[in-house]
This record gives structure tokens, C-alpha cells and sequence, in this order.
């Protein structure tokens, strides 16, 4: 994703996800490499009227798959649980020299940093390769949102679905999520909500 255009800041409140991580889910943290229908509050800059959101936020990513559970692709995060929260943490502002990160603490994500966690506003926008297998999903996201053109960095995050392939399904059972075949990932991401309007999608 690309972080360097100007982001849209949204704030979501999706009282489902919240009330699943409230009920068990194992709570991690991320930085980047990225239904009870509530009505969230959106912000945007001060001269854009801000429209309102009645659809949990749904967008797609992948992970590493490593010893048999879900890894963010390009820090060692493990997702323990279906919900992750974001954290910017002071290790990855060692990322790429430092370019691109806030210094000061701050709640991700930010706008003028690269945390939160990603995600894209359509299946397969960015393939990944290597030594390791990979995974496909659905997820949803809320509270602090940045906005970019090919996907978001968010606050907090659900899984919602896994594409089915080798070693998914047992992760699926682990994290009692739902398996979706390969052909039907964009199709299946409606059952769960809704994507981000192309009106705040910069």
C-alpha cells in the first residue's frame, strides 16, 4: 500500500467486532508490513461534510502461514486470536531508516506514520512470494481509520474468513472463522458488511 499519497482519517465504530473481542478473542498487536449493523461516526477534513457509515468496514488481506497459525507478512506478528489492535511500537520505526514513521507516541494509525493494520479494498492487490505459504482473507476493520487509495491501515481488525487452500482450515477452526473458496473471496466479503465507500477512498 502506499502510504506516501495523502490518507483520508475515518473513525468506525463497529459494536460487533468490539463485543467478540470482549468475549474471548486473544487481543495482539500490529504495525504495518497492512451482523449488527452500527452507525459509526466518520470524520474528515474540516471542509467535507462527513456521511455516515452503516456497514462494518470489510477489506481483504493475506498472512505467512508459520507452525500451523496467521503472521503479518512483513514484521513477526502473531495473530492469536481473530481480533488484532494495532500498536505502534518504537522497533518498527527502525523500519526503512526511520522514513515514514512518527517519533513521538501516538495511537495508530496515523496519519503522518505507517502503522495500523493493512489491508486492501480488493482481493489479490498485492501478491507476496517467498519461502513462505501464504493465505488469503476477508477481514473487518474499525475505529481509527487512514484511507488510501488501494486499501487502509486501521485501528482494530476481525477476521472474518479465510480462503480455503492447504493448512487453512485448521487455523479456521482455531480461530472460528469461516473457509471461502478462492473464486468467491470478493463475493463472500459482502456476507460480512460492506467495503469503505468510494467517496472516502482518496
Amino acid at each position: 500500500m502506499c502510504v506516501d499519497e495523502s490518507p483520508r482519517s475515518i473513525e468506525v465504530h463497529h459494536r460487533r467486532a468490539a463485543q467478540g473481542a470482549r468475549e474471548g478473542a486473544a487481543p495482539a498487536r500490529e504495525g504495518p508490513a497492512g451482523p449488527e449493523r452500527a452507525r459509526p461516526g466518520v470524520t474528515a477534513a474540516p471542509e467535507i461534510a462527513a456521511p455516515d457509515l452503516i456497514e462494518a468496514v470489510v477489506a481483504f488481506r493475506a498472512w505467512r502461514v508459520v507452525d500451523g497459525a496467521l503472521l503479518s507478512p512483513y514484521i513477526p506478528c502473531r495473530w492469536e486470536g481473530p481480533v488484532m489492535h494495532a500498536e505502534c511500537y518504537p522497533a518498527n520505526r527502525a523500519l526503512l531508516f526511520g522514513r515514514g514513521w512518527l517519533t513521538a507516541p501516538h495511537d495508530p494509525p496515523h496519519p503522518d506514520c505507517r502503522c495500523g493494520i493493512y489491508a486492501y479494498h480488493r482481493p489479490g492487490t498485492q501478491p507476496y512470494y517467498g519461502e513462505f505459504q501464504w493465505v488469503d482473507g476477508i477481514v473487518a476493520m474499525w475505529g481509527r481509520i487512514e484511507a488510501h487509495h488501494d486499501g487502509l491501515r486501521a485501528q482494530h481488525a476481525r477476521v472474518c474468513a479465510l480462503v480455503r487452500r492447504p493448512g487453512a482450515e485448521a487455523i479456521a477452526r482455531t480461530l472460528g472463522v469461516d473457509l471461502v473458496d478462492p473464486g468467491d473471496l470478493e463475493a463472500a466479503a459482502a456476507t460480512y458488511g460492506a467495503p469503505l465507500p468510494a467517496s472516502l477512498v482518496p
